[in-house]
């Protein structure tokens, strides 16, 4: 055993860090969502109910705040010594002894991972929860119940799968016990029922004070594998599935329209959806095959243990609920450890112990309330940020110049601080503040890309020796991102290299197509969908860095880039736009005319009608929304949209007949109902605008509608009382 923890912590030291808390790359976008809600300061750019808090948090304190923390290898270590401590000892159960020895060596390998950060620590309170299980299916308590319940709401603290294992659970053990039996598993089953669900409560109440929405889980991050999952897909993609798979746009930050929108798919091609679950059942079985068997013929051979059945329960509970959606292989890394526990349990089978009037407690019903106890912990210490969060957000908002004071007033010296304060004073110009925090954010620790916004701040302020200086070195170690090669390629063709250029943007563009990734191998579907996202969805990248470069220079790299891909529907529209903006009206008609020629889904298309409109070419804006009503007609959007285009062209009547089409299919759709209260109290009918935006108020709906729509509306209708009034 000592030699197996030798091997453990050499392997980790011989680890090389090459995500999450490496040095030399940038950290992913989820640590700036931890970091904003340690810091109760949000950018813009960061949604912090993105993810769960217990996520997002832990990933900030331990990948990424300030420099790579010492005491991440112990934790193998602390792994192995358990390791030593179970098999020293002979637990009662089986599949207690074999879960306690074999989940922990298995996680020590994911945590020195440095990439498996965010699922290393999800399996991490999985395999607890599986251990309370066993533990509690030993010796049903009311103590019990109450671990097992703490640990399924650590559990939905930090990601929502195991949503549904307790009323699950609660109905299995009803279905599956006497009815003589069940009277005494009443106060167990409550808690079960509820505790679980209390964790939530301080997540809601901060959504609700920044959001205005109820939102009890994450907000928006499984939007992609729903919408895939119910359109028959196995793999879940990356990429712009709203603009590419849908024919009318979804509000992915509703879960509840996520959901209703699958269902309705779900309901109209069940068979795809049946064969496509079947497939993600059995993409999982391939992972690994021999284990999974071994684990099935070991819960047949055990069945009659006390705990075996349980854990076969979750198993199954856990493989099911996310192959109902598109999945990814490394969403069932939690699962092993758990499988190789119960494939592992008849090594340890050496019959029932023998009665004792004073049994000796075992290490793993000692250890597992320890973690359970540590983990509350940090539960309790997360929700007393979220809380803080939401009280003060109530007050001022996140994004604010006062949160961005108080933050700094609590921390300093914190190195995501300064880079944040950095990114704002470049974006407001404050060019050689902005180099001053980037420097110290990197002498801090910060691994956020300070490098790249360095570059982008020395080429903005036009010292070119000091941005050749950066890609010489620390820019040329990062040159793997898209933004360094746009960079590069904006200082040569400053300088007059257009060649030069030309080389970096190719790579830079090979480097966005591997970011629409498709895992659907070489399927008919994946091809399809790969083929569609290449070439109607592929955009100017969205990053901060790159929308704040000055419009000429982001219009002459475009310039470039359209003729080196001129397949990429993206890259036209985004010059369209910023050839409307410098005035360039003849460019922009001419790179809409090419990106309508690339046949781009009907999500694209609309944004193609919406530039039409902005260059007030409103017969083709007109054909365009026409063309898209007569695929989807009953769609509120697109009527809303000809509606306003038809007002700016003069056709005041049929703008009206849309507008009031539109508001009729959703009464909870803001800017039709905006728009034709406008006409209303335009023509002087202020009844009928009052009236429009008091359904409007009580629509099913509003209050999920953005905050600034909301305001609009309650405005819109205090104007027209007022002028009603007159």
């Amino acid at each position: 055993m000592i030699l197996i923890s030798a091997l453990f912590l050499l392997a980790w030291r011989r680890q090389p860090l090459s995500g999450p808390g490496s040095a030399a790359s940038p950290l992913p976008d989820h640590v700036g969502q931890g970091e904003a809600l340690l810091h109760r300061f949000a950018p813009g750019d960061i949604d912090v109910s993105y993810r769960l808090p217990l996520a997002s948090v832990a990933t900030a304190v331990f990948f990424s705040h300030g420099k790579p923390p010492p005491w991440r290898p112990w934790f193998a270590v602390l792994g192995c010594c358990l390791l030593i401590l179970f098999a020293r000892e002979r637990l009662r159960d089986p599949l207690g002894a074999s879960l306690a020895a074999v989940f922990v060596p298995v996680l020590g390998c994911q945590l020195m991972t440095a990439d498996a950060g965010l699922q290393s620590l999800y399996a991490l309170l999985v395999a607890l929860t599986a251990g309370l299980l066993v533990w509690r299916a030993q010796a049903p308590s009311l103590g019990r119940a109450l671990a097992l319940a703490v640990s399924l709401g650590v559990a939905l603290l930090y990601r929502s799968p195991l949503v549904f294992f307790p009323p699950l659970l609660v109905l299995y053990e009803g279905l599956s016990r006497p009815r003589s039996a069940r009277r005494g598993c009443r106060a167990q089953w409550a808690l079960l029922l509820v505790v679980p669900y209390l964790f939530l409560a301080p997540w809601v109440r901060m959504n609700w004070a920044v959001h205005r929405q109820f939102i009890p889980f994450e907000r928006g991050e499984a939007a992609t594998n729903i919408v895939t999952g119910a359109l028959g897909l196995i793999q879940t993609i990356e990429g712009d599935w709203q603009g590419t798979l849908l024919d009318a746009p979804i509000d992915d930050r509703r879960l509840g329209a996520v959901l209703g929108w699958a269902a309705a798919e779900v309901f109209r091609h069940p068979l795809r959806y049946l064969k496509a679950v079947a497939e993600r059942i059995w993409f999982v079985i391939a992972l690994h095959p021999w284990l999974i068997a071994l684990s099935l013929l070991s819960a047949r051979r055990l069945r009659a243990r006390r705990g075996t059945k349980e854990l076969a329960f979750l198993i199954l509970y856990f493989v099911l609920i996310h192959c109902a959606m598109a999945v990814q292989r490394n969403y069932f890394d939690p699962l092993w450890p758990l499988l190789a526990a119960l494939a592992a349990a008849p090594v340890f089978d050496r019959g029932e112990p023998a009665p004792s009037s004073a049994p000796r407690r075992s290490p793993a019903e000692l250890a597992l309330p320890g973690l359970l106890a540590l983990a509350l912990a940090c539960c309790v210490w997360v929700s007393w940020i979220v809380l803080d969060y939401g009280t003060r957000a109530a007050r001022r908002s996140p994004s604010s110049e006062l949160a961005l004071e108080e933050a700094f007033s609590a921390g300093p010296r914190d190195a995501w601080l300064l880079f944040e304060r950095g990114r704002r004073s470049l974006a407001d110009g404050r060019t050689q503040e902005a180099i001053t925090d980037f420097y110290q954010a990197k002498a801090a620790g910060g691994r956020f890309g300070e490098d790249l916004y360095l570059a982008a701040a020395w080429l903005r302020a036009g010292r070119a020796d000091e941005f050749l200086k950066l890609q010489g070195g620390s820019l040329n170690e990062s040159s793997g991102s898209v933004e360094a090669f746009l960079l590069k390629a904006s200082f040569a063709l400053k300088r007059g290299r257009r060649s030069e250029a030309a080389s970096l943007l190719r790579r830079g563009i090979e480097l966005m197509d591997r970011e629409v990734l498709v895992r659907e191998g070489d399927t008919p579907l994946g091809s399809t969908v790969r083929e569609a996202l290449l070439s109607s969805a592929q955009s100017f990248p969205n990053h901060p860095l790159v929308q704040g470069m000055p419009s000429a220079d982001k219009l002459a790299l475009l310039k470039e880039m359209t003729l080196i891909a001129p397949g990429h529907f993206g890259f036209w529209l985004e010059q369209a736009r910023l050839a409307r903006q410098s005035g360039d009206r003849s460019l922009a008609l001419a790179s809409l005319e090419r990106a309508e020629n690339l046949n781009p889904a009907p999500q694209n298309l609309r944004r193609v009608a919406l530039e039409r409109q902005e260059l007030k070419d409103y017969r083709r804006a007109l054909a365009l929304f026409s063309l898209l009503l007569a695929r989807v007609p009953a769609n509120p959007v697109s009527l809303a949209d000809k509606g306003v285009c038809e007002y700016l062209a003069g056709s005041l009547e049929s703008s009206r007949r849309d507008l009031e089409a539109a508001v009729a299919l959703d009464g909870a759709f803001l800017p039709a109902t905006l728009s034709l209260g406008m006409l209303e109290t335009q023509a002087g009918r202020f009844d009928r605008a009052v009236s429009l935006y008091d359904r409007a108020l009580s629509a099913r709906g509003f209050s999920s509608a953005p905050a600034p729509l909301q305001q609009l509306v309650r405005e819109a209708r205090r104007d027209a009382a007022l002028k009603r009034a007159d």
